[in-house]
């Protein structure tokens, strides 16, 4: 069987079953992030990511999926200036 390989921008969080040390983080697993179009700011870049509970098809293990969102708002267009239209009575 091939090697699963993550999508740009995806990536999943393990629940680790036995942890070494109190420290030990409870999920553990890897994230593949697109460097095109990060924006960095001060040396840093913020990333939002989503999660859903997704459940294996060969091990039946949960896990969480994630996904980068890559949103951006566009950019608003300047509303048009109405004219004044002194010709009305009222």
């Amino acid at each position: 069987m091939d090697k699963f390989v993550l999508k740009p921008n995806s990536g999943n969080l393990f629940n680790v079953p036995t942890k070494a040390h109190a420290e030990a983080p409870d999920y553990r697993g890897e994230i593949r992030l697109s460097m095109d179009g990060l924006e960095i700011e001060d040396g840093y870049a913020t990333i939002k990511i989503a999660g859903w509970k997704s459940k294996s098809k060969t091990s039946g293990n949960t896990y969480l999926s994630l996904k980068v969102d890559q949103w951006k708002p566009t950019a608003q267009k300047p509303q048009p200036k109405k004219e004044e239209d002194d010709d009305i009575p009222f």
